[in-house]
C-alpha cells in the first residue's frame, strides 16, 4: 500500500511539476527561447500525464490506447528542445518555416506510424503482450525498425541541443553556470530514461522509466525560471554579439579569403562602395585600389592627413572602375590609405585598411578591410588648413600696411587725416576678414536649420549689396513659386553676389543673379561683367586644397565652396565670353520636392 501510494506521489507529481514549469515558461513570451522551452514543458507534460493514466488503467484495450497516444509527448519534446537551444544561443537563423519542417517532418510521421502500428504495418511494435499487476497494468513490446530509428533521432536532437547550452554558457563561465547546471539536469533525464528503456535496462521489465524522469526535469525547469531567471538574463552568445557589432558598426567590413575572394561584407561596406549587388565572390582588388589590396596587411595607426589626399574618379556604376587609383598613402601607417572618389557633384574622401586574419597556428587565412568614410574630417581639416594660411597671409600683409601707416605718420611724411583715413580702411577690411571667417566656421551649423525659399534668399541678399553698393546694378530671376532649398544657400548667395560686386572694376558694373530648377535640383547662377576670379584663387578652389602658393584674396569663394559642397551640391567657374565671370551652383531642392 505504501509502495502504491509512493508510486502515485512520484507519477502525478511529476505531472504538476512539468506542467508547473510549461505555465512558467509560457507567461515568459516573447523572450529568446520562451516559446520553445514551453513547448518542450508541455509536450513533456502530456507525455507524463498519458503515460501515468496508462499505467493505472488495467482494461487492455484502453491501455493500449494511452500507449499510443503518448507518442505526441514522446516526439515532439526533442524537436521543442532543439527549436529552444537555437533560440535561446541566438541561431534564429535556423527557425524559419521551411527548417523547422524539415525538423518536425521525421517525428510526425513517427507519430502517425505508432498511432497506426498494428493496422497494415508493425514498424513500431513488432508484438505487444500486455499483463496487469493489481491496479497497475504494463505493456512489453518486441521493438520494430521504425522505433529504433526514433530512438536514434530524438537522441540526436536532445544531444544536440544540450551541446549548444553548454557550448554557449562556458563561453561565459561563471556568469551562467547555474543556468547551465539546470538546463542540463532539463534534458538529462528524459535522455538517459531513452537509453535505459530501449536497451531493456528498466528495473522493472515492461516499465518506461522515461516520462517519469521529467520530475527531475520540472524542478530544474522550475528553479532556472524562479531562481536563476534564465528567461529574463539570455546569455548573449559571443558569435551574436560580434555579429552584431560588425553588421552595425559605422564603418564598412569586408573578408577576404586567401584568393583575394569577398567572402563577407557588412551592410555598410555595401552602402559606402555603393554595390548593387552582393560583394560576396567578387575579387576585392574590384572594390579597393592595389595600394591597399597589394599592401601591407598590418595596421598600426590612422592616417590623419587627409588634406593631401589626391582626388580621383570613382565610376560607381561600373564596378570595374570602383577602385580610385588617386590615393594617399603614409609610409608609418602600412595597410592605410585615404582616397578620393567623386560622387556625383561632390568629393568624399574614404579611409581603407587592411589586417590579415590568422588561425591559431599563425597562418594566414584571409583578411579584413575597413572602410571609414571621413569626408567630415577632411574637410574639416581643409577649413582649419585654410584659416591658418589665408588669415595668416592677409593679416601679416593688412598689418604690413598699418605699420607702415604707423611708422609715416610717426616721421610725418604724410598728412595726418589721410594716414587716419587709411588705417581705418584697413581696420575695417582686417574686422570683414573675421567676420568671413566665423562665417565660414559656421557653414555647417546651417545643415540644422529650417529649408529657406530660394526666390526670398536670393532678393534679400542681393537687395543687401545694391544698398552696400549703390554704383553697381543688381538684377535676379527667380522661379515664380516658393522653392525651398537648404538653409546654406543663403551663406552661398550672399557671398558670390558680394564677391561679384566689391571686386567689379567695369565702368559700369553689374550683377546678374539667375535661378532655375529641373529635376529636383535648383541651379543658381552669378554673372558679372568685371575682371574675373583670380587665377589662384580659382586653381585653389578647383584643386580643393590652398597651398603656399596660392593664397586666396578672401575666403568668400571658399565659403560659398564648402557651403556648396556639404549639402551635396557643386560650384563651377566659367569665364564670359564677353569679359567677367559666371559661377554657377547646383543644388537639391529640400527634400526632393518642388513646394
Amino acid at each position: 500500500m505504501a509502495s502504491h501510494a509512493f508510486l502515485l506521489a512520484v507519477v502525478w507529481g511529476s505531472v504538476v511539476v512539468v506542467g508547473a514549469s510549461a505555465l512558467l515558461a509560457w507567461r515568459q513570451r516573447p523572450r529568446p527561447g520562451a516559446t520553445a522551452f514551453a513547448v518542450a514543458m508541455f509536450a513533456a507534460t502530456w507525455w507524463v500525464a498519458t503515460s501515468a493514466v496508462g499505467l493505472f488503467t488495467t482494461d487492455a484495450e484502453l491501455r493500449l490506447f494511452w500507449t499510443k497516444v503518448e507518442w505526441a509527448g514522446a516526439t515532439a519534446f526533442p524537436v521543442a528542445w532543439l527549436a529552444f537551444a537555437l533560440s535561446y544561443t541566438g541561431r534564429d537563423e535556423w527557425l524559419t518555416p521551411t527548417r523547422l519542417a524539415g525538423i518536425t517532418a521525421f517525428p510526425a510521421v513517427t507519430l502517425l506510424l505508432a498511432l497506426t502500428n498494428g493496422v497494415g504495418h508493425t514498424l513500431v511494435y513488432r508484438e505487444t503482450t500486455y499483463e496487469s499487476f493489481g491496479s497497475v497494468s504494463l505493456f512489453f513490446h518486441t521493438y520494430g525498425p521504425w522505433f529504433w530509428v526514433h530512438v536514434g533521432y530524438s537522441l540526436a536532437l536532445l544531444v544536440a541541443g544540450g551541446a549548444l547550452v553548454v557550448g554557449l554558457v562556458t563561453q561565459h563561465r561563471e556568469l551562467y553556470r547555474g543556468q547551465a547546471a539546470a538546463l542540463v539536469l532539463v534534458v538529462a533525464p528524459p535522455l538517459v530514461g531513452t537509453v535505459v528503456s530501449a536497451a531493456g535496462l528498466s528495473p522493472v521489465p515492461g516499465f518506461d522509466p522515461t516520462p517519469f524522469t521529467f520530475v527531475i526535469s520540472g524542478a530544474a525547469g522550475l528553479a532556472a525560471l524562479t531562481q536563476l531567471s534564465f528567461l529574463d538574463a539570455v546569455p548573449v552568445p559571443t558569435r551574436v554579439a560580434r555579429r552584431s557589432v560588425v553588421e552595425n558598426v559605422d564603418a564598412g567590413v569586408v573578408v577576404t579569403d586567401t584568393t583575394g575572394h569577398v567572402v563577407d561584407a557588412n551592410p555598410r561596406a555595401e552602402e559606402l562602395l555603393e554595390a548593387d549587388v552582393a560583394l560576396e565572390g567578387d575579387r576585392v582588388s574590384t572594390w579597393f585600389p592595389d595600394s591597399v589590396t597589394a599592401g601591407a596587411a598590418s595596421l598600426d595607426g590612422v592616417n590623419d592627413d587627409a588634406t593631401n589626399a589626391a582626388s580621383a574618379d570613382v565610376a560607381t556604376d561600373e564596378r570595374d572602375d570602383a577602385a580610385s587609383e588617386g590615393v594617399d598613402a603614409d609610409p608609418s601607417t602600412p595597410g592605410t590609405v585615404v582616397v578620393a572618389a567623386e560622387r556625383g557633384p561632390r568629393t568624399e574622401y574614404f579611409e581603407v585598411s587592411a589586417t590579415e586574419l590568422t588561425d591559431r597556428y599563425d597562418a594566414v587565412t584571409g583578411r579584413v578591410y575597413l572602410l571609414r568614410d571621413v569626408t567630415a574630417r577632411h574637410e574639416r581639416l581643409q577649413r582649419l588648413n585654410v584659416l591658418n594660411r589665408v588669415l595668416r597671409h592677409n593679416l601679416r600683409n593688412e598689418m604690413n600696411v598699418v605699420y607702415g601707416l604707423a611708422d609715416s605718420l610717426e616721421q610725418g611724411v604724410r598728412e595726418p587725416e589721410t594716414v587716419a583715413g587709411q588705417m581705418r580702411t584697413k581696420a575695417e577690411d582686417l574686422i570683414q576678414l573675421s567676420e568671413k571667417a566665423r562665417e565660414m566656421d559656421a557653414v555647417l551649423d546651417d545643415e540644422e536649420r529650417d529649408p529657406a525659399d530660394v526666390g526670398r534668399v536670393v532678393e534679400i541678399e542681393c537687395e543687401r549689396v545694391a544698398e552696400e553698393y549703390p554704383d553697381v546694378a543688381v538684377e535676379f530671376t527667380v522661379p515664380d513659386g516658393p522653392v525651398r532649398v537648404p538653409a546654406v544657400v543663403g551663406t552661398v548667395v550672399r557671398n558670390l553676389v558680394e564677391n561679384a560686386a566689391q571686386h567689379n572694376t567695369a565702368s559700369e558694373p553689374w550683377v546678374e543673379v539667375t535661378v532655375t530648377v529641373r529635376d529636383g535640383r535648383v541651379e543658381l547662377t552669378v554673372a558679372d561683367n568685371g575682371p574675373g576670379i583670380p587665377d589662384q584663387d580659382r586653381a585653389a578652389i578647383d584643386a580643393d586644397a590652398e597651398t603656399q602658393l596660392e593664397h586666396a584674396s578672401g575666403l568668400g569663394l571658399w565659403i560659398a565652396n564648402w557651403g556648396v559642397s556639404s549639402v551635396g551640391g557643386s560650384l563651377t567657374t566659367t569665364d564670359r565670353a564677353d569679359g567677367g565671370t559666371a559661377v554657377t551652383v547646383t543644388v537639391p531642392v529640400a527634400g526632393g520636392d518642388r513646394h
